[in-house]
Order: structure tokens, then sequence, then C-alpha cells
């Protein structure tokens, strides 16, 4: 009985070479945001802060920002001036959002946390690179 053993190999080989390029180019074909935990589009409605709610939410993306920005730049527990917050904690959603720690009741509230985080950072990049970044009211509270 003859046997197709080149015909298996190659068949083999092709199958080997399929699943590899497969594997490869995962991240070109779901984009970025199949490789993070959260949300690609995030709407901040800040009601639990701001209860008169004089401005629009904000959308945000992380994708904006993650190309230039790691996780922890932003997301944080500090403790002793150090960041201790580990990224693998980000992945339950919850410690990830800024909510879970400012609430109106802590030294920094949910609505001053986002300003001092999101503006001072956008003032930051706009000085050093002459970028133009949301910094007004407007800016970010469409109407």
């Amino acid at each position: 009985m003859k046997t197709n053993l080149p015909k298996i190999r190659i068949y083999t080989g092709l199958i080997f070479t399929a699943y590899f390029l497969l594997a490869m180019f995962i991240p070109y074909l779901v984009g970025d945001s199949g490789l993070y935990a959260q949300d690609d589009e995030i709407i901040i409605e800040n009601t639990a802060s701001n209860s008169s709610k004089s401005r629009s939410a904000v959308y945000f993306t992380h994708e904006n920002h993650m190309d230039s920005y790691d996780c922890l730049d932003c997301h944080h527990n500090y403790q002793n001036g150090e960041n201790v917050l580990d990224e693998d904690d980000l992945e339950d959603g919850k410690s990830a959002s800024c909510a879970s720690c400012h609430t109106k009741e802590s030294s920094i509230d949910l609505e001053t946390a986002y300003h001092r985080e999101c503006m001072g950072c956008h003032r930051s990049v706009n000085k050093q690179e002459g970028d133009t970044l949301p910094i007004t009211c407007q800016d970010c509270h469409s109407r």
C-alpha cells in the first residue's frame, strides 16, 4: 500500500503556518481595542459628584490615549507619594473606574479628580508639544 507521506507533511506544514500567521496578526485583525479589558469608548457622566448636572457627559476613548501612555499614567492608588496600583488589578473593571475611589466623601471628589488628571495632562502636552488638546469646559462638555 502506497502512503501519501509527502502530502501529509505539506498539509501539516500549511496548517502550522496558517496558525502561526493567524497568531501573529490577531492584534491587527481585532485592533488594539481587542487586547485590553476596558471599553473602547466611555461616556463619563459625573452624576455621583455633580448632582446639578449643569454640563453634559464627556465622551472618552481609551484608544486615543493608549498609544502614548501606560495605564498607570492615569489609573492610580497613591500611598506615600508612590503609585502602588498593580496593573493586573485594572482588569476587574471596578478598580479601574475613577468613581471607585473618588466619591463625595473622599478628599478629592470625582469632578476634581477628572479635572486635575485630564486637564493637567492636556495642559502639559499642549505646552510641551504645541498641541491643542481640550482644556476648556466646552471642549469636553459639548452641548
